[in-house]
């Protein structure tokens, strides 16, 4: 395929968007321009990520790996492994230039080692108080050579993580007015829509392949007014301030010669997992109140995830994403209900564009099929609990995904697992381990095909960055409600 032939590809990530609020009846905000894009192009209304948080599900989006594989750490640092091929080179081995726009937390994610040419923006940078426009304007400009593949990540629902007060100083128009929403998420999607429909018209769909999905979703996504305060609440009494001690031993490890860079970031190490345990245990009498409330298994679940401010469970709201695809002769106004994964978006783009494309990957498949109607096989999700950081506190919870059944577990050992029937209980509210033995086991086969020469244990490389870096890193996903 000669170069003027191939065409443009315009991936928008929408982070932190929840599928439910994307399509579907339980949708409250405003998005004619999403409506109109669903119905000119292909959505699918069962799209799985592999992870609850931005650095794991992007990676796998770049590599079409899970993220144990798809990242390396380092001590205390998750960054895309670059020992591993990924998606973004088989674009530039075919000619195109490659560029992304995202948030400048996610800097110590690695996209600088894949991509051409990278540009981040501040978090207090959204769709509508500049962003948009600089987006629109690069569209227009001269600087994408083509054939081009941009990729987008807008940060706008991540407003939320400030308290009620800022997000109505800082927010968009839209924050203020229940007419966009019932809650301050939902108001937030109605004002990305209307930039979404201004980037959109800025694109030529005759020869650009559009596809906007999202990260991971989120809890907040449920909430009504009476959540968000609860939240609001929550967030304030967890705040974390470093005492004279920290400081103090900050200096002090500091000091060491470079050779002793293992020992300052083992010092670390101990010191942020205590840092956060003492926030965690501040919230335990809240958790013990809230299990003594005359609520569903449900209601209790979103309670705790916003008291403890770290969520436990691979439950549907954090895993379940939107996948559209629309523009060049992408099938118009068609909805499909099997399950697809986030890790086969780019194995699908390629095929679209007739790239070869699939020599590299492990788990991943192409859509397509299922886009001209033909049969495919379901293809197993699997789902990492991991952080985007290795400082958080982590439950070490895997697991795997069906159309019918969720089953997770710790990775070392077989307690505290559980198995739903999604089909029957979408709220994930009945756990039938010990009354389904024979489908734990088929789903504990499923997700043992997905481990690695490691188990399910990320590659280490204590060299990537250094303590300070790492404590910067730390600062700004703590300030940014990460942490």
């Amino acid at each position: 395929m000669s170069d003027f032939l191939k065409p443009n590809i315009l991936f928008i990530i929408l982070d932190g968007l929840q599928s439910d609020k994307f399509y579907g009846p339980k949708k409250t905000s405003i998005t004619p321009n999403i409506d109109l894009l669903i119905k000119k192009g292909v959505y699918f209304d069962q799209t799985i990520s592999p992870g609850s948080c931005s650095v794991p599900s992007v990676a796998s989006i770049m590599t079409s790996l899970n993220p144990f594989e798809a990242l390396i750490q380092d001590d205390n640092i998750y960054t895309i492994n670059d020992k591993k091929p990924n998606n973004i080179q088989d674009f530039i081995d075919n000619g195109y230039t490659t560029y992304a726009l995202h948030q400048e937390v996610l800097n110590f994610l690695g996209l600088k080692k894949i991509f051409d040419h990278v540009e981040t923006y501040h978090d207090s940078e959204k769709l509508w108080n500049g962003l948009g426009e600089k987006i629109i304007d690069f569209l227009k400009s001269n600087k994408l050579k083509e054939p081009w593949l941009y990729y987008v990540q807008l940060y706008d629902l991540h407003l939320l993580a400030y308290p009620i007060k800022t997000r109505l100083e800082k927010g968009p128009q839209q924050i203020h007015n229940a007419k966009f929403g019932n809650n301050f998420h939902d108001r937030l999607v109605s004002s990305m829509d209307e930039w979404i429909g201004k980037i959109i018209e800025n694109v030529d769909l005759e020869k650009t392949l559009v596809v906007i999905t999202a990260d991971h979703g989120s809890e907040n996504a449920m909430y009504n007014q009476e959540m968000d305060e609860y939240n609001d609440q929550c967030v304030q009494k967890r705040e974390y301030k470093p005492g004279r001690v920290y400081k103090l031993s900050h200096k002090i490890a500091m000091l060491f010669p470079t050779f002793l860079l293992p020992l300052r970031k083992k010092l670390a190490t101990i010191y942020t997992k205590r840092a956060l345990e003492v926030t965690y245990d501040r919230m335990d009498p809240e958790l013990e109140r809230i299990e003594e409330l005359n609520l569903r298994p449900f209601e209790k679940r979103i309670m705790k995830a916003s008291a403890k401010g770290n969520p436990k469970g691979l439950y549907e709201e954090r895993f379940k994403v939107p996948l559209l695809f629309f523009g060049l002769d992408i099938p118009s106004n068609k909805i499909i209900n099997q399950q697809a994964r986030s890790i086969d978006i780019f194995p699908t783009i390629l095929d679209l564009i007739k790239l070869d494309n699939l020599k590299h990957q492990k788990y991943a498949v192409s859509l397509r099929p299922l886009m001209h109607g033909k049969f495919m096989k379901e293809s197993p999700a699997f789902l990492d609990g991991s952080k985007n950081a290795p400082k958080f506190i982590s439950h070490n919870e895997i697991g795997v995904r069906t159309s019918d059944y969720k089953y997770f577990k710790n990775k070392y050992h077989n307690e505290d697992s559980y198995l739903y029937d999604l089909k029957n209980d979408s709220l994930e509210e009945h756990n039938l381990v010990k009354e389904k033995p024979e489908i734990v086991k088929k789903m504990n086969e499923l997700l043992l095909n997905f481990q690695g020469n490691n188990g399910f244990d990320f590659e280490k490389d204590v060299n990537l960055f250094d303590e300070e870096k790492e404590r910067h890193i730390e600062e700004e996903l703590r300030r940014l409600g990460y942490m």
